[in-house]
């Protein structure tokens, strides 16, 4: 959830190029978080649009750092009341529940039903790469839009994580009816070059997949992980040799091979020593400008006439 306001943008519509250009509202935002349930941020809108009113179903994330669902109606699409209180609508799921901490991206569909929301929930309120690895996609479903009831079948969509492409996490779904067939758009998010906690993540899925499963997984596949893996050993290896070089160049040493434990403790120690020796000097020269104020004053007149002849010595000529 990125969003810390939700703005208004009205398109104009033409014959020519209708809803390819868009104005943003001069008194944007026309919706800002309010509350301790709002505290954090406001985002991810999905709107229907009955019996003349507007109405917006968004999530927030609450002073307890935790995603929930909300719901606001408009009759203008400018201005805005909270349903419920500004209390929630669909509530985080119970400890050990694939979405105890985080629920997000809702969408949103009204038939001769009732309503059904579709939405991310995640075990962890991390942002991502950390949060989203263990995420899945939920169905609520309700009478009015206020009060939900999650499925008993929940998650019903997860990621695949024999598909790179999406081996992190899913989310946002769109919904629509076709010919009597509910389809589904959504995001799916892989590890980026470069991402350490993501490539541990991988790992242990990898790991953590049975046999039966294994099984099945194609030697393409198999191949592809291999690749990526590879990469990604490759690229952690470049990134601690710049470290190292960094880290040398900073203390003086030469980076000619790894360093281990037992340098690392001289260079520490020789750090603490130099410390020590600058904080007893400190020390001296806090004696000393608490003594005589006539001796502070030639001091003082003696360091100025060395830099003064310093800033000479530096001079062309």
């Amino acid at each position: 959830m990125r969003s810390c306001v939700i703005a208004l943008a009205v398109c104009l519509l033409t014959s020519a190029r209708a809803q390819t250009q868009w104005a943003k509202y001069d008194s944007n935002p026309v919706f800002v978080k309010w509350g301790l349930m709002e505290a954090y941020a406001i985002g991810q809108p999905t709107n229907l649009y009955e019996n003349d009113t507007f109405k917006m179903w968004y999530a927030a994330c609450a002073f307890d750092h935790r995603g929930r669902m909300y719901l606001a109606s408009s009759l203008d699409g400018i201005h805005w009341t909270r349903a419920n209180l500004g209390l929630p609508v669909l509530d985080i799921g119970l400890p050990g529940s694939w979405d105890q901490k985080w629920l997000d991206t809702p969408e949103v569909l009204h038939d001769h039903t009732g309503y059904r929301m579709f939405y991310f929930g995640d075990t962890t309120d991390q942002p991502p790469p950390i949060g989203g690895l263990s995420s899945a996609l939920g169905l609520a479903t309700s009478v009015n839009g206020r009060a939900w009831s999650k499925d008993s079948a929940n998650p019903v969509f997860r990621k695949d994580t024999t598909l790179p492409w999406q081996s992190l996490w899913v989310e946002s779904p769109a919904v629509l009816f076709v010919h009597d067939t509910l389809r589904m758009w959504y995001s799916a998010v892989s590890y980026e070059a470069g991402d350490l906690l993501a490539l541990l993540e991988l790992q242990l899925q990898i790991e953590q997949v049975d046999l039966a499963h294994a099984a099945n997984v194609a030697a393409e596949q198999v191949r592809h992980f291999n690749k990526v893996l590879a990469e990604q050993l490759r690229e952690l290896e470049a990134e601690i040799d710049d470290r190292q070089l960094a880290f040398c160049a900073s203390y003086g040493m030469l980076a000619e091979r790894r360093l281990d434990p037992a340098q690392l403790g001289l260079v520490l120690k020789d750090e603490v020593r130099d410390l020590a020796a600058a904080q007893a000097q400190l020390q001296r020269d806090r004696r000393l400008f608490k003594g005589d104020a006539a001796q502070v004053k030639r001091l003082l007149k003696q360091w100025r006439a060395m830099q003064r002849a310093a800033d000479l010595d530096d001079l062309p000529f």
